[in-house]
């Protein structure tokens, strides 16, 4: 399991990072599906970081954290940027 940190592309919002459980390890700059007030927006993933690494994060974590479900990242930025 994997904790996987991405940013929403909402417009009008303030930039949140917003944290998901996921059985896959999704490479950093990706572009994944998530859910946002029942919606479904696009959002680049910013860290993806073991479950078993961040168990005290999420013990501490003030709000439930959904589960991403499996999907197949788009690559959409270079790897330099």
């Amino acid at each position: 399991m994997y904790l996987v940190h991405a940013y929403p592309l909402l417009r009008g919002t303030p930039l949140l990072e917003l944290t998901y459980f996921s059985r896959k390890d999704y490479p950093r700059g990706s572009v994944v599906d998530i859910s946002v007030r029942r919606k479904k927006v696009p959002a680049v993933v910013a860290r993806s970081e073991p479950l078993s690494a961040a168990r005290a994060q999420v013990r501490r974590a003030t709000h439930a954290i959904a589960s991403l479900p499996t999907q197949e990242p788009r690559t959409v930025f270079l790897p330099a940027f």
